[in-house]
């Protein structure tokens, strides 16, 4: 068994005993366990899956960190909830501010273009997120 904490900035939103954690590496998905190699991910929008023993629990991050550190595994989020309607309801409001900052962001030179792709990124990981909740 293993640590998990979800922390976000306005509170602790989970800290409990699991076997596994799963999370939505910006680099792709991956599964801690006790005795993982310690390292710190970049967190895209996605759900991290806790896995206990008789239970799993699902929640809703929107972008962030985890730090794996072998026996425990740390979850900062800009923004979570625990996978319920209320996480459809920020997944649709995250989407609408996603689509704006796309449409405001600037031309395809430069830094404009960096900002541009972050934002385009940021919009499709929303876009798969809200596909697997079945936001409308």
């Amino acid at each position: 068994m293993m640590q998990f904490e979800l922390l976000t900035p306005a509170h602790g939103l989970a800290s409990f005993q699991v076997e596994a954690v799963q999370l939505p590496g910006a680099e792709g998905d991956m599964t801690a366990m006790p005795g993982h190699v310690p390292m710190v991910i970049l967190l895209r929008p996605g759900v991290v899956q806790a896995r206990m023993e008789h239970e799993t629990r699902d929640f809703v991050v929107m972008r962030g960190f985890a730090e794996i550190a072998g026996q425990s595994v740390a979850v900062l989020a800009e923004r979570a909830c625990e996978s319920t309607d209320s996480a459809r309801a920020e997944v649709a409001e995250a989407l609408n501010t996603a689509r704006a900052a796309m449409e405001n962001a600037g031309g395809n030179t430069g830094e404009n273009a960096a900002d541009r792709d972050r934002a385009a990124k940021y919009l499709a990981d929303l876009e798969q997120l809200a596909q697997t909740l079945e936001v409308r």
